[in-house]
């Protein structure tokens, strides 16, 4: 300072004057770069704000157009951009970043090269702002598009503010160089305030601050301006720390979201993979008893047999079918079926020794595996053992074990098993060939009489293959109209007349001429054809009696048989209505007949559907009376019109007295409850006599007749004829005695 005043001869007032415009000057210009920057900053802002808008507008258009590969829709969509001068380009990219769609403006200049994808974000260039924006849709990616924007409209607003500023300038410096003299203290006061106030700022960061105005004038206006850039400066700070926060808040619920869905996939894992051994479990093992089942059983004789053939060793399946166990479901009910099954395997499991324990299979195939194959039947596959006689001696042991009663509930329940063998190499080399060779084992041991066990032959095979023809024809029998009736008539022996007559299917085989019922019946009830042939008995024998009721027997009545599985379902009874109703049959001449077993099984329900055919006027007979156990226990609670004495008491009665005792105890019994009582198979005139004097009157058999069709049984009652004379001489015209004796039954 003390050189400036030795060398130049400058007074202090223009001194201070040139300081005043120097510093007011530099105020100015300060003031001016300050606010020129903020309106650079904030029309970037606003330009990149509305950048931003148009690009989810634009993305949000395309989102259909992207899912659907609709690069047309794409592209009229990016044309509508030719409303917005100052975008110049954009592109739409696939979420592999391929391009899509592209816009470009003709009077677009510059580099016309597309860029690739980028994250999201804009950029600045010399001449341009380039944007990139994700197009999402619920939540999944599925595109970009970019958005080019030149920055004419900024340089213009730029030209122009600054135009702005020097004008200020210039205007201030000249109105200071007038007044700065008299008015220096009013200059100089307002500036070193706001440099104060600004200092204070820069030092302290706090944005709160604001610069007293003094005046109005250009002074003023910098205290204002700066006062303003100070009140954006500060709101952008409170925007900072409230986003800061925000964003804490939502990474931390996040963390938690986070933790929580993974404890939740966690546990999903744990459960699904218990699950998933459940299921395994479940597709090898019985549900019932957990004994391995048929898809195990056969992995582990396909192990076994591929393990004997490489040592030469033996492999036997030993096939296990329960003796009368549907009895037991009828009768107890299939509660305790299934606990009778879970016993069984119970005691299978307790009486092997370890190496023969039930549902331990191993890798090696060596050790004894026990399966139910469903229903009561269950397998023993064997691998150790040295000799076939060591086969024989367990299937006897399982059969000793079937000795004792199992204890079901309160009740005792006595059950036996067949037993079906077969061997590896002489039976087959595979699980499906050995099972079903034991199979047919088994059911040649059910055959022989139950309760024993038997190993599997070719011969079985040829007989097995019998059947399968047999139940193939038996199939086709009733729409090839093989089937027909014959009626075994029935005589009251007080006055000689018929009283009525029993149907009695036959088949006639294309090939094998007359089967009789004991041939193909049990067959047809194991296939599932027992209701549609029974319905059919049912109806052609009320349609055929009624024929002979009309040609001149009003009172013809016939018997039917009925099998325990029709009287099962649900619609017999509708199925007996309609069969009398088809054929306008009173239902006083219909008898129903049933034996005993079929009405023990299920007592109650018989005892239902027996009162509701009563209802209709049905009678009903209870055929081989005195075979079974409980018969005197039930007989008062049923429904019955009619008790038929059993051929088997009938045949012995001259030389068994215990025979002859049942009969006149039945017939005693059925006369004290006023039924009627029928002996069947009569064939001697002895056995006649001696049935009249235990008190039978109503008979059937060979002595009167054969069982014969319709119309031979029709003209024997025209032309009243001896049965037991006419009716043999008639028959024999037709069939061979070997048929003849194949129709009784």
């Amino acid at each position: 300072m003390m050189k400036i005043k030795r060398r130049k001869d400058i007074s202090i007032k223009r001194r201070l004057i040139i300081i005043s415009l120097l510093t007011t000057g530099a105020g100015l210009l300060f003031a001016a770069l300050l606010l020129i920057t903020e309106q650079i900053v904030i029309f970037q802002q606003a330009l990149v704000k509305d950048l931003t808008v148009q690009a989810k507008i634009i993305g949000s258009n395309c989102t259909a157009a992207l899912s659907f590969q609709d690069q047309k829709d794409a592209e009229e969509t990016l044309l509508t951009l030719r409303a917005a001068p100052h975008i110049m380009k954009a592109v739409v990219y696939t979420k592999d970043g391929n391009i899509f769609a592209k816009y470009h403006r003709d009077t677009a200049k510059g580099n016309s090269q597309t860029p690739l994808p980028q994250k999201d974000g804009y950029s600045f260039g010399f001449n341009h702002l380039s944007l990139f924006h994700s197009i999402i849709v619920n939540d999944k990616y599925i595109g970009k598009l970019y958005l080019e924007s030149d920055l004419k409209e900024l340089y213009v607003r730029l030209i122009w503010f600054v135009s702005c500023a020097l004008i200020v300038i210039v205007i201030a410096f000249s109105g200071a160089f007038l007044l700065l003299s008299k008015l220096q203290q009013s200059i100089t006061t307002p500036l070193f305030d706001l440099v104060n106030v600004m200092k204070t700022i820069s030092k302290d960061k706090d944005y709160t601050m604001r610069a007293d105005i003094h005046s109005e004038d250009e002074m003023g206006f910098l205290a204002r301006g700066f006062n303003e850039m100070l009140e954006h400066i500060q709101n952008r700070d409170m925007e900072l720390q409230q986003h800061r926060k925000q964003l804490e808040t939502l990474v931390l619920n996040r963390t938690i979201e986070l933790e929580n869905t993974n404890k939740q996939l966690q546990q999903e894992l744990i459960e699904r993979k218990r699950a998933e051994e459940q299921m395994i479990h479940m597709a090898f093992h019985d549900n019932l008893t957990d004994l391995p089942n048929r898809y195990l059983l056969k992995d582990r004789i396909n192990q076994a047999v591929a393990s004997a053939k490489q040592h030469n060793r033996l492999v036997a399946v030993l096939f296990l079918d329960l003796d009368n166990f549907k009895r037991v479901n009828d009768t107890l009910g299939h509660s305790a079926g299934d606990q009778l099954l879970r016993k069984i395997a119970d005691l299978l499991t307790k009486h092997f020794r370890k190496s023969d324990t039930i549902a331990r299979p191993s890798i090696d195939g060596l050790e004894t595996t026990v399966s139910r194959l469903g229903g009561d039947e269950f397998t023993i596959l064997i691998t150790e053992f040295k000799d076939i006689q060591d086969t024989s001696k367990l299937a006897k042991r399982i059969i000793d074990l079937f000795q004792d009663p199992f204890k079901i509930g309160h009740q005792e329940v006595f059950i036996t098993t067949s037993i079906g063998i077969s061997l590896y190499p002489h039976d087959g080399d595979d699980a499906d060939i050995l099972l079903k060779n034991a199979d047919t084992a088994m059911y040649h041991a059910k055959e022989k009489g139950r309760n024993q066990f038997q190993y599997y032959s070719e011969s079985m095979n040829i007989a097995a293959l019998k059947r399968f023809s047999l139940e193939q024809d038996l199939r086709k029998a009733q729409e090839r109209c093989e089937l027909l009736l014959h009626y075994q008539p029935q005589i009251d022996m007080r006055s000689g007349i018929v009283v009525g007559s029993e149907a009695l299917v036959r088949w006639m085989h294309p090939d094998r001429g007359l089967i009789a019922p004991m041939e193909f019946i049990t067959l047809a009830e194991e296939i599932g054809l027992i209701v549609p042939i029974g319905e059919w008995i049912l109806h052609s024998a009320c349609k055929q009696i009624k024929v002979c009721q009309e040609d001149g027997f009003p009172s013809m009545c016939v018997t039917v048989n009925i099998s325990g599985i029709q009287l099962k379902q649900k619609n017999f009874v509708e199925t007996v209505l309609k069969a009398l109703n088809d054929n306008h049959l009173d239902p006083q001449y219909l008898v129903l007949e049933l034996t005993e077993s079929i009405l023990v099984e299920s007592l109650e329900k018989a005892i239902r559907i027996l009162n509701e055919l009563k209802s209709l006027g049905v009678r009903i007979s209870i055929d081989d009376f005195g075979t079974g156990y409980s018969s005197l226990t039930y007989l008062k609670r049923l429904p019955i019109d009619i008790l038929k004495i059993d051929r088997s008491f009938v045949k012995d009665i001259l030389i068994d007295p215990g025979n002859e005792a049942i009969i006149k105890a039945i017939v005693t019994l059925a006369q004290s409850l006023n039924l009627r009582v029928i002996a069947e198979g009569v064939e001697t005139a002895q056995q006649l006599a001696y049935l009249r004097e235990l008190g039978c009157e109503e008979m059937q058999g060979y002595l009167f007749s054969h069982p014969v069709p319709i119309d031979f049984l029709m003209k024997i009652l025209k032309e009243g004829k001896s049965l037991n004379t006419f009716a043999k001489g008639l028959l024999r015209e037709h069939f061979s005695y070997e048929q003849l004796q194949g129709c009784e039954g």
